[in-house]
């Protein structure tokens, strides 16, 4: 197991859900670092054994984040977490992130 996230009273991972491994979450670390950009919301996952939410007034922002890193190359790494947020983003709905 690894990072679970999920959307907002989800926990249970019952719908949408992307669990994100140690190396994948590395990975994504690592083209947030090398990207250009500060990254406030990715980095708030930067700790693989801490859980953390997002607000559904910050997904939008999250979803902008997300967008810079496909276009810095980050693709592999954030795409099905981007699709996660846009239908959180749609839903009204924030997302959780519980470490496994």
């Amino acid at each position: 197991m690894g990072m679970l996230f999920v959307h907002e009273g989800d926990e249970q991972a019952v719908g949408e859900y992307v669990d994100l491994s140690m190396h994948r979450h590395s990975l994504l670390m690592d083209a947030a670092r090398k990207a250009s950009g500060a990254f406030p919301l990715v980095r708030r996952v930067s700790d693989f054994y801490r859980d953390a939410s997002f607000e559904r007034d910050e997904i939008a922002g999250l979803v902008g984040e997300l967008r810079l890193l496909v276009a810095a190359g980050g693709e592999g790494q954030v795409a099905d977490l981007l699709d996660l947020c846009r239908t959180a983003l749609d839903a009204g709905v924030g997302v959780e992130v519980i470490a496994d």
